[in-house]
């Protein structure tokens, strides 16, 4: 295994067959495949890139600006060094050189997080983003017996009362920071992680807001197509379907749900097919903003509490709406 000028990870076609049924190690740009534990080859997704012109977005210098202070950053930042090859250690010493996984001097700057309690959540500026679902939480809707897929997330605040919203993956969009609660994290952690992972931001949480339950966008469009097509063969009798068993509403789940009436379709029951999410955000007070991010790609804008009620999609405007009447946006004393 070799690095580049870039430190990512290179791997051998021997490294590569011998390592098949674990995930490659990439760097955050790369788009090579991943294998999973029964060594079936997994495309990463591509890194996220803003569709808002630099003049439509904040700059880190003005995101600075209104960072919060004083007890922002309780614990010393530490910094671990990387010896080259010049390095001044003597041949004869104990100390290993780090040569063997780097070409190149590396300082990677440990940073730091913060829970409500005080406690840590330690970063690295180096890290990517996770991917994949094999660790996701679900929950299971007690009416229906369909997954929900659980997310957490932050509203970033700042001192003077704005919020920072990021840009949306692929659409010209505004949105909160936000995406899959895993199973070896708490959810305070996995808040903060998606804060630093989506929009650069280290900071300290506050209050949880509401749980908000909402329909995927996929499945919405799935229903709305379904419901046209039922409507168009109610009116005219005829379909653009070939068969009417597929107007029936696709049920996640009725394996283990007793009480559903059977459906016309023969479903699969796939455990990660799902029209659900459930999203818990955090109020979280920014102590740094960073310029390199596991998805720099995406761009980061500060809004008035009602611009970015304005900006959002519904699920985000009904968090936001909650921030709001509360005063959550409110700038707090972390002094």
């Amino acid at each position: 295994m070799m690095r580049n000028q870039c430190n990512e990870v290179i791997i051998t076609s021997q490294e590569h067959n011998s390592n098949m049924n674990q995930p490659s190690v990439v760097s955050s740009n790369n788009t090579e495949d991943e294998f999973s534990s029964d060594g079936v080859a997994k495309k990463r997704k591509a890194p996220p890139q803003s569709c808002f012109e630099s003049e439509e977005c904040s700059s880190n210098a003005e995101l600075s600006k209104v960072c919060f202070k004083g007890s922002s950053s309780p614990a010393p930042i530490m910094e671990i060094s990387c010896v080259s090859s010049e390095s001044s250690i003597s041949s004869d010493s104990e100390v290993s050189e780090c040569t063997t996984t780097s070409t190149i001097e590396e300082v990677e700057e440990v940073l730091w997080s913060y829970m409500q309690d005080g406690s840590c959540w330690q970063v690295n500026k180096l890290s990517v983003s996770r991917q994949g679902r094999d660790l996701q939480r679900w929950d299971t809707d007690q009416r229906t017996s369909s997954l929900i897929r659980l997310t957490t997330g932050a509203v970033p605040i700042t001192n003077d009362g704005r919020i920072v919203l990021v840009s949306s993956a692929k659409k010209r969009e505004w949105i909160l920071p936000k995406g899959g609660w895993e199973s070896d994290e708490s959810i305070e952690e996995s808040a903060l992680r998606e804060t630093f992972e989506e929009a650069g931001l280290l900071g300290v949480l506050g209050p949880r807001l509401s749980d908000i339950t909402f329909e995927t966008r996929k499945a919405k469009k799935r229903r709305l197509e379904n419901n046209s097509s039922a409507n168009l063969f109610l009116s005219t009798g005829k379909s653009d379907q070939k068969d009417i068993s597929t107007f029936s509403p696709a049920v996640s789940g009725c394996e283990s749900c007793k009480t559903c009436a059977p459906s016309r379709t023969e479903l699969s029951c796939e455990p990660k097919k799902y029209d659900m999410c459930r999203m818990s955000l955090f109020i979280c007070c920014v102590t740094r903003v960073l310029d390199t991010w596991p998805e720099s790609g995406r761009a980061r804008k500060l809004c008035t509490i009602d611009e970015a009620i304005k900006a959002v999609r519904p699920e985000f405007k009904e968090a936001l709406l909650e921030v709001k009447e509360k005063g959550l946006h409110l700038p707090p004393n972390l002094n």
